[in-house]
């Protein structure tokens, strides 16, 4: 590029203003490009495709697990529902498929799960709901903003990257010594 940029000085030829704008242009192209990748990789969920899965950590800071819960991505809301019960449009939608506790009932999926690690409280202002006012358990929308957490499955679980210590169920974490010997849910 230098060569060429000598070789016109020599020769008294000059870009034309067309030329050096239409340069600046794929210059700035480039830049929101390399901005677009990087956030497919802060947030690939964003960017998902139906039927994707995630991976979202639960909020378990109190007791040093790190449980995770595997979600389906759905598809984007369209608006729907009555008042007091509407959806708002543009949210993401995912559905639980598997983990330790869900997002719906239960000690753990209302005290330190996904709900809580994302703050998607109260649960009716993220639910898909049709225009009954109906919707689906184990389903939530978010807006965009609370997606961030979101990770691709299989980034989770590479073959080239070692990820053994992410258990997705309380079955898999094995390593608490703490037990609950007479089945009353506290250790």
């Amino acid at each position: 590029m230098a060569d060429f940029r000598a070789l016109r000085v020599v020769l008294n030829c000059h870009e034309s203003s067309e030329t050096a704008e239409l340069r600046r242009e794929v210059t700035a192209m480039r830049s929101s490009l390399d901005r677009l990748e990087e956030a497919k990789m802060a947030c690939p969920a964003l960017f998902a495709r139906e039927g994707d899965l995630f991976v979202h950590r639960a909020d378990r800071r109190y007791d040093g697990t790190d449980l995770m819960d595997v979600f389906e991505y759905l598809g984007r809301t369209v608006g729907s529902g009555t008042q007091p019960y509407v959806t708002p449009p543009g949210w993401l939608i995912f559905k639980h498929v598997d983990g330790a506790w869900g997002i719906e009932d239960g000690f753990g999926a209302v005290n330190g799960g996904v709900r809580d690690a994302i703050g998607a409280w109260p649960q009716s202002a993220y639910r898909v709901y049709d225009n009954n006012g109906n919707f689906e358990k184990g389903v939530m929308c978010l807006p965009p903003e609370k997606c961030y957490c979101f990770r691709l499955h299989e980034e989770m679980f590479d073959d080239d990257v070692v990820h053994n210590d992410i258990p997705t169920s309380i079955e898999d974490d094995d390593d608490d010594e703490d037990e609950d010997d007479d089945g009353d849910g506290y250790e």
